[in-house]
């Protein structure tokens, strides 16, 4: 194995050979340069050639992660707004979406979920399930019962 140059030889201009200590036997050896050095450039594209190999299948595999959706559930909001009505009474919207996040559902925290539990909101005010006070709370309408 030849790992070390010790000294370069220029009494010749056709002469192109480097010395080399030969660690196994330490003697000196001489070598032509430019064959060393294509040999030496031959190995180095070697290596540059699986680097690139590994680095386009990890950076592949990174826009491949980036680029997967998680799947969207559908959410019954209709449905969890009821249940949060059954545990609470006078909330507003943004309560509302708080309850929603907290009983497992992160989505409600979402800018573009807003609109959809406001919708969700009114509604259920339309229809007379729910009641919207002056001051923005929701809560159910209260049963009166008479009694005669």
């Amino acid at each position: 194995m030849l790992n070390k140059i010790v000294y370069s030889m220029a009494n010749d201009i056709n002469k192109r050979e480097v010395f080399f200590v030969n660690t196994e036997n330490q003697s000196l050896e001489a070598i032509d340069i430019v064959d060393f050095l294509k040999k030496k450039k031959g190995w180095h594209r070697q290596q540059i050639r699986m680097i690139n190999k590994m680095l386009s299948t990890a950076e592949n595999e990174v826009s491949q992660s980036q680029n997967e959706i998680p799947a969207k559930r559908r959410v019954p909001w209709s449905d969890l707004i009821d249940n949060v009505f059954k545990e609470f009474n006078y909330l507003t919207l943004s309560d509302v979406r708080h309850k929603l996040s907290e009983l497992g559902y992160p989505e409600a925290m979402e800018k573009k979920a807003k609109a959809t539990v406001y919708q969700t909101l009114k509604r259920k005010v339309d229809t007379g399930i729910l009641q919207k006070t002056e001051t923005g709370k929701y809560h159910k309408p209260t049963e009166y019962t008479r009694s005669d």
